[in-house]
């Protein structure tokens, strides 16, 4: 939340929230109550601004992370909400999220891969990230619906690291706003659920269909619960083993 943030001060200045490497053009963000899921404050980005929050000591276990958008109606812009697994301050990062919020063409879409949503306009429209890290797998949810699942350490590029390192909310040169408020990183206490390829809760024949349309050599993919880079037998026989209501 940034109700407790002074509005026309850069949050960077107040905040433990810093411009992406930190670029000077990109620190100009800051609380406003222009729009506010929980008033009187969210966050409004536009222009260059890159405003990344690090996080540490995530390294396993099961999360989900929140945060919630609002996108004027009057804007055409680009904007992206970001997940990292790495983050230092300098050298090389790692995505394992890039969700780009479209308002000229009316999507939520991922950005390496082909999952899409319709954008919500003019109201605040929950982002959810299901994140299993002893599984290496997320589970992404818009206006509350499911829109994704994949890998966590390669989910934009391989070679990332199984961590939950920073959120970053980049305005990507934007001429109009887009809002943010209300962020979090919680503990999530279910158990695991390996064969639940589409984050339903449920292992069942949206699983089974997930297994079937992936079937082959992979390499590294989601439907490949084994581990072994093939989706095949033992794969689909995961998933009726499973069969029923997660635990």
């Amino acid at each position: 939340r940034f109700d407790f943030y002074q509005r026309g001060l850069p949050l960077p200045d107040q905040s433990l929230w810093e411009p992406w490497g930190g670029n000077p053009a990109a620190r100009n963000f800051f609380a406003t109550n222009a729009q506010a899921l929980s008033p009187p404050n969210s966050m409004e980005t536009d222009d260059e601004d890159d405003a990344v929050h690090p996080l540490s000591g995530y390294t396993g276990g099961q999360w989900i992370f929140t945060a919630w958008s609002y996108v004027p109606s009057t804007t055409a812009d680009i904007q992206y909400f970001i997940l990292l697994n790495q983050y230092p301050t300098t050298g090389s990062q790692d995505w394992s999220l890039q969700l780009e919020l479209d308002g000229g063409a009316g999507q939520v879409r991922d950005f390496d891969g082909s999952a899409s949503a319709a954008l919500v306009y003019d109201a605040w429209t929950e982002i959810r990230v299901e994140i299993a890290l002893d599984l290496d797998r997320q589970h992404v949810f818009y206006n509350g619906q499911h829109m994704l699942t994949k890998l966590w350490s390669e989910g934009v590029a391989p070679g990332g690291q199984l961590a939950i390192e920073a959120v970053d909310i980049w305005a990507n040169g934007a001429a109009n706003p887009m809002y943010w408020d209300d962020m979090s990183l919680r503990t999530d206490i279910r158990t695991p659920c390996l064969a639940d390829l589409d984050g339903d809760r449920m292992v069942g024949f949206s699983d089974l269909l997930e297994i079937l349309t992936g079937w082959g050599m992979c390499g590294a993919c989601v439907e490949d619960l084994d581990a072994d880079g093939n989706v095949g037998f033992s794969d689909l026989i995961v998933v009726l083993s499973s069969w029923g209501a997660c635990p």
